[in-house]
């Protein structure tokens, strides 16, 4: 809680923020009190900076030895004090701590540490059965909106939770308004227009193949259907993300260049169109065009100012990559095998690997925060979160697929547990 504020000083307030960060240097328990001190400091000056109607930028630059953004990190550490305690402690239990490095990006490190420990913990606690069906509400989340379906959650374990049924349906009865903090589309491509079907299927055929993919759940009616369907599940994903919350697409070059004109239209900030190569992507047995060797992914955020990007993750990351390099800025181009061997059994026939998800949570995750995983398959995103340390709510409408979800959460993120 901040300093309650008697006979104001500007002045001596600015004095004693320039001692606290000069001070801060000196040894690690200090530092981290006068990181608190310098964050209480701060939020004085700015709440009587809007008194006065003056700009906390234009005062931090005059005045301060840091930016505004610094600043306010330092006013965020203050209010999270009883959390960064509580990680510190927790940092003494362990035979080693990598994240407890000096400064106020390596307090911020460790209580990120110790929030995706709890919450691969949570997940790893069994609360699976088969027919498990728990109430009406998603997990540490407000009540559902309102009953249209009558499909309730499912718990799958004490930190991953799956909705049966259509997308947009699940969210608009599950999901509250900015309770999640990152929300990933592995959306059906409308690969297979009649047209488009026919000439593949007839370009295989007369290879003596038969069609990889022909799935009654990725066929359209026209293309204005599909672009209808993708208006209404992104317009609903946004609503559901907080302030800071990103959203990923899939997708290929049939729909993605239609889904890059729906998020514009909407002023949806693209952030990145990260490039997927597929070093081992399916042969061209029709041998008619090139061989389709990467995806796309559309990276859109909220709040065009404010959207999380861990670069400092991405960047200490060790990628099996020979685009990305570590301590060098994470690129966007991503070279990740498909890894069909992960999920073989589910039979999905567009599994994505576990690499490609924990890369997605690499960029904008939240430690201990919610993923919301659409048009969920067969389960990566369930899965990925529950490793890298986030809860999560998958959304899958195929009976057949809802029943390997269950089973490969059940065997995947529950096999290690005691």
């Amino acid at each position: 809680m901040a300093a309650v504020r008697r006979n104001f000083s500007l002045a001596a307030e600015r004095a004693a923020l320039v001692r606290s960060l000069k001070s801060a240097e000196t040894n690690w328990f200090a530092m981290c009190r006068d990181f608190r001190g310098a964050g209480i400091h701060w939020s004085n000056i700015k709440a009587e900076l809007r008194e006065r109607k003056i700009s906390a930028a234009s005062w931090a630059a005059e005045n301060a030895p840091v930016s505004k953004r610094w600043l306010d990190k330092y006013g965020e550490f203050a209010t999270r004090r009883d959390e960064f305690q509580a990680s510190w402690k927790w940092s003494q239990t362990l035979p080693y701590a990598p994240e407890r490095r000096p400064g106020l990006w390596g307090c911020f490190d460790m209580m990120d540490a110790k929030s995706r420990f709890d919450s691969y913990s949570e997940a790893r606690k069994s609360s699976y059965r088969h027919d498990n069906v728990v109430g009406t509400t998603v997990p540490n989340r407000p009540a559902q909106r309102h009953q249209e379906q009558g499909h309730n959650p499912i718990r799958l374990t004490a930190g991953v939770t799956l909705l049966h049924g259509d997308v947009t349906a699940m969210m608009h009865e599950h999901v509250a308004d900015g309770s999640v903090d990152l929300a990933i589309a592995d959306v059906p491509y409308f690969l297979r227009g009649p047209e488009v079907a026919q000439l593949a299927d007839f370009n295989v055929s007369q290879a003596g193949k038969k069609p990889s993919f022909n799935e009654e759940w990725d066929r359209f009616d026209s293309i204005e259907d599909y672009e209808a369907f993708c208006t209404a599940w992104v317009e609903d994903a946004m609503r559901c993300l907080n302030g800071e919350g990103s959203l990923f697409i899939f997708g290929t070059y049939h729909n993605i260049g239609l889904i890059n004109r729906i998020c514009q239209m909407k002023s949806y900030t693209i952030i990145n169109e990260i490039i997927w190569v597929q070093r081992n992507s399916r042969p061209n047995v029709a041998t008619r065009r090139l061989q389709a060797s990467h995806q796309n992914i559309l990276w859109i955020a909220k709040d065009s100012k404010r959207y999380r990007f861990n670069h400092r993750l991405c960047k200490r990351s060790e990628y099996d990559d020979w685009v990305s390099k570590r301590n060098q800025p994470l690129r966007e181009i991503w070279d990740v095998a498909t890894n069909s061997h992960e999920n073989r059994a589910s039979g999905h026939p567009s599994p994505k690997p576990l690499e490609v998800f924990r890369r997605l949570m690499d960029v904008a995750g939240k430690p201990g925060g919610l993923l919301l995983d659409l048009f969920s398959g067969s389960g990566t995103g369930a899965v990925a979160a529950a490793s890298w340390g986030m809860h999560s709510v998958s959304i899958e409408r195929e009976d057949a697929y809802v029943q390997m979800i269950r089973k490969r959460v059940a065997t995947e993120v529950q096999k290690k547990a005691a």
